[in-house]
């Protein structure tokens, strides 16, 4: 039985005759008879009663109906998954994602992703870069768009196993609620040293905060929070007395809206470069992989 005979039968049993089923088909009408007859015999019963109102479907037609329609259905989705350009732009990949990127790039990224292969399959997870950095290497990551500590980039250009493509430089600076005591004040790192802080858990954030104040001579803060999730903070931060590290591009919005203001300390301005890490074995980028890459880098450098 081939699927030629199938929408033959499916033309005639949906448009109640052979001759309206021939137009459609754009066949001779003694030819779709012959078809029809060849299907018959194949299946040992009779398909249609044929009558003075045209071809009226049998009880064995009326059966057999719902199978040929599902059988025609599977056949017209393999032939579309099997086209070369169907096949370029289908299947899945895993990114995993800095918490720096998650809330406001990955959701454009997406969007990108989605206008080139709307049949991919995107797993996204979140971590600091050695999370995502371990995902890489045991192969469960495929991409990964993350932050790295400037002072490390020359030791994250080229590894043993992954490759890292630095996009720009993310910065990380301490900001207040509106109507924090420090808002709007000149201030200096020993002015916020008895403070509570909300820290990302991000790369050596916390370790740089707290060596910036052992430098000085100061006992470090208490770091009251770490996350993370970014909203969180932002959050915690606009609804308490908490200072945080957070990113310029993160708190823009927040600070265009009058909710949080940036301290003026040029010492606790901290530098990460943005970057996307591969991993070595597939730097040569399938075409999928290549469309996820290329919308990773958009937002990055966006971000950035």
């Amino acid at each position: 039985m081939d699927t030629r005979k199938l929408e033959q039968f499916v033309a005639v049993a949906q448009e109640g005759g052979f001759g309206r089923a021939a137009r459609r088909l754009g066949v001779s009408q003694p030819a779709l008879t012959r078809g029809i007859a060849l299907l018959e015999a194949e299946l040992g019963t009779r398909l249609f009663d044929r009558g003075p109102r045209g071809a009226v479907i049998s009880a064995a037609g009326d059966k057999l109906l719902p199978h040929a329609l599902s059988i025609i259905n599977e056949a017209s989705r393999a032939m579309a998954e099997l086209d070369p350009g169907h096949l370029a732009t289908q299947g899945q990949v895993r990114i995993g994602v800095s918490p720096n990127f998650l809330d406001a790039a990955m959701p454009r990224a997406l969007a990108l992703i989605a206008a080139r292969a709307p049949h991919i399959n995107v797993q996204v997870s979140t971590g600091t870069r050695e999370v995502l950095t371990a995902g890489l290497m045991a192969r469960e990551l495929d991409a990964a768009l993350c932050l790295v500590p400037d002072f490390l980039r020359a030791g994250q250009r080229e590894t043993a196993e992954l490759s890292f493509d630095p996009l720009g430089t993310i910065l990380l600076e301490p900001y207040v609620r509106a109507g924090h005591r420090l808002a709007g004040r000149p201030v200096t790192v020993q002015d916020v040293a008895g403070e509570r802080w909300a820290i990302p858990f991000e790369l050596s954030l916390s370790y740089r905060f707290a060596s910036l104040f052992f430098r000085l001579g100061l006992t470090a803060p208490q770091q009251a929070l770490n996350s993370a999730h970014l909203p969180l903070i932002r959050q915690a931060t606009m609804q308490g007395d908490l200072i945080a590290i957070l990113p310029k591009t993160q708190a823009h919005a927040d600070v265009a809206a009058g909710h949080l203001v940036a301290l003026d300390l040029p010492d606790m301005r901290f530098d990460y470069l943005a970057g996307l890490m591969l991993r070595r074995a597939i730097v040569v980028e399938t075409p999928l992989l290549r469309i996820v890459t290329d919308a990773l880098r958009s937002v990055a450098l966006e971000s950035a």
